[in-house]
C-alpha cells in the first residue's frame, strides 16, 4: 500500500536508531541473529492480530534498524490494513510495539493456549506445534500437530493430532531463514513427545 511505502521511505529518527542499536548490542544471542516481531494491543484477545503483522528472524545485529522499520511498515501492509477495516477499529485503537529478541535454536516450536480458545471454561490446554522454527503456525502457512493436554496434575495428553512436516524452517548461517527437507520418517513424527508435553502443560498451568 502507499502507507507502507511512506514509512519505509521515511528514515528512523536518530534517537530511536542509537537506542534500537546500543540495546541490541547488548542482548546475549550466542553468535545468533535476533527475532525482530510486532506484539499489537490486544493480541491474543478477542480481536486477535496474530499472524497479520510481520516478524523477522536471525536478523544480524547490524541489520536491526532495518528490520525495525520493516516491522512498523508492515502495520500498513494489505492483509494488515483489511483485517483492521474488518474488525471496525481504529488506527489509533490499535498500537504497535516492536520487540528485540535473542533466537535460539529451536529444535520446535508452537503456540500454548493454556485454555481451549473455543471453549475458555474448558479443563484442558492446546498445544499448536511444528519442527524448527514456527514463523508460519499463526498466519497458517505451515501445518502444525495439535496437542489437548489436560489441566490436571497429571496432565493426560487427551488427543493428538499429527501432520505430515516435509520440511522445516531453520536458521541459516549469516542471518535469515533456510528451509530444510526432512526426512520421511522425520516427516511423520510428532513434533514433541509426551514428556515435553507435560513439562509444557506444567509451565501453562
Amino acid at each position: 500500500t502507499k502507507l507502507h511505502e511512506m514509512v519505509m521511505a521515511c528514515p528512523v529518527p536518530r534517537a530511536v536508531e542509537i537506542a534500537i542499536t546500543a540495546r541490541a548490542e547488548n542482548l546475549e544471542t550466542g553468535g545468533l541473529g535476533l527475532a525482530v516481531r510486532s506484539s499489537a494491543f490486544g493480541e491474543g484477545g478477542e480481536r486477535s492480530f496474530a499472524g497479520q503483522f510481520l516478524s523477522l528472524l536471525n536478523v544480524p545485529p547490524d541489520q536491526v534498524v532495518d528490520a525495525y522499520k520493516r516491522v512498523v511498515a508492515g502495520r500498513f501492509s494489505e492483509r494488515a490494513f483489511f483485517y483492521r477495516l474488518s474488525t471496525g477499529m481504529m488506527e489509533v485503537e490499535t498500537p504497535m510495539a516492536v520487540l528485540f529478541l535473542p533466537m535460539i535454536r529451536a529444535r520446535a516450536a508452537g503456540i500454548m493456549y493454556t485454555r481451549d480458545p473455543n471453549n475458555p471454561g474448558s479443563k484442558v490446554i492446546w498445544v499448536t506445534a511444528t519442527r524448527g522454527l514456527g514463523l508460519e503456525i499463526a498466519s497458517g502457512r505451515m501445518p502444525a500437530d495439535l496437542f489437548v493436554i489436560s489441566r490436571g496434575r497429571q496432565h493426560e495428553i487427551l488427543e493428538r493430532t499429527v501432520v505430515r512436516k516435509d520440511n522445516i524452517l531453520a536458521l541459516a548461517d549469516g542471518g535469515g531463514l533456510r528451509r530444510q527437507a526432512l526426512d520421511p520418517e522425520e516427516a511423520d513424527a510428532e513434533s514433541l513427545d509426551a514428556a515435553q508435553l507435560k513439562i509444557l502443560a506444567a509451565w501453562g498451568v
